[in-house]
C-alpha cells in the first residue's frame, strides 16, 4: 500500500517499510475490545486506520 498522511508520505517499492492491510472478522463484543485496545495501545505510536462495519459472511462454515 502507499499515500501519505500525518506521518509522511510512504511508497510502496521498499518491502521493509511496507504497510500492512489487515481485515479481520469478529462477533460486535470482540470487535469493540479490540478496537478499544488497538486505540489505547497502538495508535499513540504507530500511523494506523481502523474501522469497521456490518457485513454479512456468505460462507460460515469457513468460520
Amino acid at each position: 500500500m502507499q499515500g501519505s498522511g500525518s506521518q509522511g508520505r510512504r511508497a510502496a517499492d521498499i518491502p521493509e517499510f511496507a504497510n500492512i492491510h489487515v481485515e479481520i472478522i469478529l462477533q460486535p463484543e470482540a470487535a469493540e475490545s479490540l478496537l478499544t485496545r488497538l486505540s489505547s495501545e497502538l495508535f499513540p505510536n504507530f500511523a494506523m486506520v481502523a474501522y469497521e462495519t456490518e457485513i454479512r459472511v456468505l460462507r460460515l462454515g469457513k468460520f
